[in-house]
């Protein structure tokens, strides 16, 4: 499956194509950009404008896309918690929705809460590698190597051909701040999988690639990739990107933040192990 990488925990799981709600609320429509606006409304061909449409407010779909606003293009995470859930009110089976009220809860630091939303993604889809893939998130924060790796392998098994399983599992694999759950070899591994599912175009993936060569040592390859990522990245974003480029051009491999919250009765074990491991 050909859809793009990802950047975790908030630019992770949407296609290319956005979905857009106009100013006044009612009209929602799909506009190819990474972080669509009203001028990519107005910049829609006549053909594209066709699917412009009216869609009540008490539909889970209009409060499903009105989340990804929050979510993705306001990073406001209580407001997209809130209509998550309200989208899960109205269609509480939606497999989809589970996961993405787990990346909320996830990016919260709400450890069990998130757990609990990949759980029930799982069990109303239980194919779906990617709710295997973010739980494995969760197990990897509660310093679970097992079951991190477990839900890992099931996610390969299940969804081999999309991009997005093997990003994220190369992210994790790259840059999680437990020394003990890094490979670095496999991570370049995985990141140039998802490259080449990609046709090495998705500028995520190419700097997925770059983290995972410099958490190899190799940062001769990852100054190119993350180069070449910030070549290809949209201009909101790029700051972000350069950021990390600074970081390969000083040797210094890149680290996700640690989890503020741990799952309830593996609290102190969780806190003791990333603690030790530091970067």
């Amino acid at each position: 499956m050909h859809r793009p990488c990802a950047r975790i925990i908030l630019n992770v799981g949407l296609s290319a194509w956005k979905n857009f709600i106009s100013p006044d609320g009612t009209r929602i429509a799909t506009a190819l950009s990474p972080f669509a606006n009203q001028s990519s409304l107005d910049a829609l061909s006549p053909e594209a404008r066709k699917n412009v449409v009216t869609m009540s407010p008490t539909s889970s779909t209009y409060v499903n896309n009105r989340a990804y606003v929050w979510l993705e293009q306001k990073k406001d995470l209580d407001k997209a918690l809130t209509d998550f859930d309200e989208a899960l009110r109205i269609s509480p089976t939606d497999s989809s929705l589970h996961i993405d009220r787990g990346r909320v809860r996830l990016a919260q630091g709400e450890l069990d809460d998130a757990l609990a939303s990949f759980d029930k993604a799982i069990e109303h889809k239980p194919d779906s590698g990617l709710a295997y893939a973010w739980r494995a998130y969760v197990w990897s924060a509660t310093a679970n190597r097992e079951k991190m790796l477990q839900d890992f392998n099931q996610t390969i098994q299940l969804s081999p051909d999309d991009s997005l399983v093997w990003t994220l599992r190369a992210w994790l694999l790259a840059t999680s701040p437990n020394a003990e759950h890094r490979d670095g070899k496999q991570a370049v591994s995985d990141a140039t999988k998802a490259c080449e599912l990609t046709d090495w175009t998705d500028y995520n993936c190419l700097e997925n690639l770059a983290a995972a060569y410099a958490e190899s040592g190799d940062f001769e390859q990852a100054v190119q990739w993350q180069e070449k990522a910030v070549s290809l990245t949209p201009p909101a974003q790029r700051a972000v990107y350069e950021s990390r480029l600074k970081l390969y051009r000083e040797g210094t491999p890149f680290r996700e933040p640690m989890p503020t919250k741990a799952i309830a009765g593996s609290a102190e074990d969780s806190k003791k192990s990333l603690g030790e491991t530091g970067q």
